[in-house]
């Protein structure tokens, strides 16, 4: 089994994409993610799929069936983003459901990032989140688990695919995939081909802009002031190492 783990709007649905066509050995376009996330579908859907099976969740660590931790027979791909950015899409997101009348979502951006800053907001709180999954399951370094970052893969898409394929393949199977091949995955994965190839064919637009530092659009000096504010100040030095390590954050400029 292969399971894709992040927080919402951290890249799920993107790394996901890249996994379905290495581990199929085809450019075809899998099916919407949500038929294959474990905290919506039955588990008889997941039983029956083809293996290797690829799944998804927005679980937090100490949520996951207890077979996927102490198996390690799996693997998982962890995926995270800058907080920041993470709330300014959440804001986005939610607000896209509530004009296609899904849900209730006519906040502003300030009662958003209080609720965020909560873990009151969609998939509780991000710290919590990180937090779990560091102590949980990255401090050990299990060669099971691979550790992308939203950031990581726009700097180097191309890098990131290698990755993943080193990862989730063996050295048979990635003979088989030329380069002409890989290039298409990279082509076909682009944040730009994804947004038009799956534009109107979800209630919701999931494919926004695909930047980093978006957050800079959004966030007042003092909306960043609260923010650091909430993430650090009742923090160890180690955990705000944690943090900053597990955003991808540089500096809060």
């Amino acid at each position: 089994d292969v399971w894709v783990c992040a927080f919402v709007k951290s890249g799920t649905h993107w790394v996901n994409e890249i996994a379905h066509m290495l581990l199929r050995g085809s450019t075809e376009a899998p099916k919407a993610k949500e038929e294959f996330m474990l905290e919506r579908v039955d588990c008889e859907v997941l039983q029956n799929l083809p293996s290797p099976r690829l799944m998804n969740t927005h679980l937090h660590f100490s949520q996951l069936p207890e077979q996927i931790l102490s198996a390690r027979k799996g693997k998982i791909i962890f995926v995270t983003r800058d907080v920041r950015d993470v709330a300014v899409s959440l804001f986005h997101h939610q607000r896209t459901r509530a004009a296609d009348n899904l849900t209730r979502y006519d906040t502003t951006w300030q009662a958003h990032l209080d609720t965020f800053c909560k873990g009151l907001s969609q998939n509780g709180s991000w710290f919590d989140y990180i937090k779990g999954w560091h102590e949980g399951c990255l401090k050990q370094q299990p060669d099971n688990v691979l550790h992308l970052t939203y950031e990581g893969m726009l700097a180097d898409h191309r890098g990131a695919i290698d990755s993943l394929a080193s990862f989730l393949l063996t050295p048979e199977q990635r003979c088989r995939l030329d380069e002409a091949f890989m290039k298409r995955v990279q082509q076909l994965t682009e944040f730009e081909h994804m947004r038009q190839a799956h534009s109107g064919k979800t209630a919701i637009e999931i494919y926004r802009n695909g930047k980093t530092g978006s957050w800079r659009g959004q966030f007042s000096e003092l909306d960043l002031f609260d923010l650091r504010a909430r993430l650090f100040d009742p923090l160890s030095f180690e955990d705000q190492s944690l943090f900053l390590r597990y955003s991808s954050m540089t500096s809060w400029a």
